[in-house]
């Protein structure tokens, strides 16, 4: 159940990111919003779930940007909390931060190290305030922290940032495969053609997917199968 937030100000409204129009609307709203309101709004949403004859009496929350900062207050509220929740890219969370020991149920936060809504004196109050809660609050850079023997998470991204194939794809002179998402937002496409480039084998090959085909956002997450589909088939046909 996704509820309409901004039904106080403008009822139904639907916007994207693709104008500068839309982006100036967006912040309107936002510089309107009461999160107080919101977060109301909110419980009434999970009491509404949990009362229907289908739902278990579990509830989660998962929003973006200000909806990752409104996931977060509904994690951190012992009056009315939800069963587990997940913001993606919250802004402007430190208020809530002083909540953090309310937080008992499972609960996952991503951040983005170059997030210009949430600066990297944000992510270190966020991480501060929730790296002694590791049995709720979900502080792992996927598994990366615990394949690289890492103490936390800070040193298992400076040990990342040390691996490269820029001095030894030249090395690699069996048949090779690079497939890459042509609207990767993660890893830039150029990045792929710097691989291929780099990579010493007579025989490889570069696949760029199109939004048109599918498989066209990192790591094929629109359409993973067709991504699979063409690895499978050049295995057959390279080895």
């Amino acid at each position: 159940l996704c509820p309409d937030l901004f039904w106080r100000q403008e009822p139904g409204i639907q916007i994207t990111d693709q104008t500068a129009a839309e982006w100036a609307k967006a912040f309107s709203l936002y510089k309107g919003f009461d999160e107080a309101k919101g977060v109301e709004d909110l419980q009434a949403t999970l009491k509404h779930l949990r009362a229907l004859p289908a739902c278990t009496g579990k509830v989660g929350a998962v929003g973006y940007c200000l909806g990752g900062s409104l996931a977060y207050a509904m994690a951190s509220n012992p009056a009315a909390s939800s069963d587990g929740s997940v913001g993606f890219y919250p802004v402007q969370i430190d208020d809530y931060l002083p909540y953090a020991v309310n937080i008992k149920k499972p609960a996952m936060f991503h951040i983005a190290e170059k997030d210009d809504f949430c600066p990297p004196a944000s992510q270190q109050k966020i991480k501060d305030a929730n790296r002694n809660a590791p049995g709720s609050v979900a502080q792992s850079n996927f598994q990366w922290r615990w394949v690289a023997g890492a103490k936390d998470e800070d040193e298992g991204i400076e040990i990342a940032r040390k691996f490269s194939l820029k001095d030894v794809a030249k090395n690699i002179t069996c048949p090779f495969l690079v497939t890459h998402a042509g609207n990767d937002r993660v890893v830039p496409v150029e990045n792929a053609q710097k691989l291929y480039d780099a990579v010493g084998s007579t025989n490889k090959t570069i696949k760029i997917f199109t939004t048109e085909e599918g498989g066209a956002e990192h790591a094929h997450v629109d359409n993973r199968q067709v991504g699979i589909n063409f690895a499978a088939d050049w295995l057959a046909d390279n080895m």
